[in-house]
């Protein structure tokens, strides 16, 4: 993975499978850090890991994460559940720079766009069968003709989520399952996002 600057972090069952023995990938939006004009690239590597560990290792409140997981398991699930639903993902963030120093620092356009060949090489490095994209502008940022294909329409979804699903390439011969939905940040009903997403993986 030559593009790729912040590691994803795969969970020690991700190859088990989330569903049905199907693998998972998560993907956000980007990263951040308060100091970062000093951190270095081998710093930067792991800041996935690092802000993972800071939720499930030293206990701090990363709600952005935990309404990922609330929202893919439809119920609060919290300290040994958390460590094992992380154990059987695989997460990313698309934007492999920091932004800014706030959570509020939008990447910009070309931030995007910098994001698609990382992106894709993880996918053909770790193969998941299903990709949940959480963030509505990473979505409107993969491109139809390198990545998508097969295009369904899923009824009855909120306008938390995109209702358009898609086969997303993960190698030459292979795809996942892949649906767009909100940022898992701010005001938030992660009940909300569940039902969409509960509707999309029966496609699964």
């Amino acid at each position: 993975m030559k593009k790729v600057k912040i590691l994803p972090v795969k969970g020690k069952n991700y190859e088990t499978g989330y569903l049905n023995g199907k693998k998972l990938m998560l993907c956000l939006e980007s990263a951040y850090h308060p100091n970062k004009e000093q951190i270095s690239a081998n710093e930067l590597k792991t800041l996935n890991h690092d802000n993972l560990d800071d939720l499930l290792v030293h206990g701090f409140d990363k709600r952005t994460y935990k309404n990922m997981s609330w929202a893919m398991e439809g119920r609060l699930i919290y300290d040994e559940e958390q460590i094992q639903f992380w154990d059987k993902v695989l997460f990313y963030n698309f934007i492999q720079c920091l932004p800014g120093t706030e959570s509020s620092d939008n990447p910009t356009d070309e931030m995007f766009e910098e994001g698609i060949i990382p992106f894709q090489e993880v996918l053909e490095e770790y193969t998941p069968d299903i990709v949940g994209v959480f963030s509505k502008a990473v979505w409107r940022w993969l491109p139809d003709d390198m990545f998508l294909k097969d295009t369904v329409e899923v009824k009855g979804v909120s306008n938390y989520t995109d209702s358009k699903v898609y086969q997303i390439r993960t190698s030459s011969n292979s795809y996942a399952l892949s649906f767009g939905t909100r940022h898992p940040s701010g005001p938030y009903s992660w009940e909300k996002a569940h039902e969409d997403i509960k509707k999309i993986l029966k496609l699964a």
